[in-house]
């Protein structure tokens, strides 16, 4: 698993990951048991997993929902046979706006088990 599905499925599970203080730590809070689960995980991909959440920090929100990524997650919630306008542009603003979500729509788009 790369160090963005980690943090995807860790969030997935109620985690809320992030960089502690100084940046130089994670810092995963949540259910303890999702956090007893993740743990591990997130241990073993530290330096990845401190990259991402480095990132998230410094995005420009908005900026990444590059078209063809906005296609797919539209794709996806297609496939999923939703057709509500206002949760569809709901998705579509948290994922400009929100890293995180945006790495979780992208990886369920492209059909990976998150």
């Amino acid at each position: 698993m790369t160090p963005t599905e980690i943090i995807a499925r860790a969030r997935t599970a109620g985690l809320d990951v992030r960089l502690a203080a100084g940046g130089g730590t994670i810092r995963a809070t949540g259910p303890a048991a999702a956090v007893a689960t993740w743990r591990p995980a997130l241990a073993a991909q530290k330096p990845g997993v401190l990259d991402v959440l480095r990132r998230e920090l410094t995005e420009q929100p908005g900026t990444d929902l590059s078209v063809e990524d906005e296609a797919a997650i539209r794709d996806w919630l297609a496939r999923i046979e939703e057709d509500d306008e206002e949760i569809i542009a709901e998705t579509i603003e948290r994922c400009r706006t929100s890293a995180a979500a945006r790495l979780f729509f992208l990886s369920v788009a492209a059909g990976q088990r998150v």
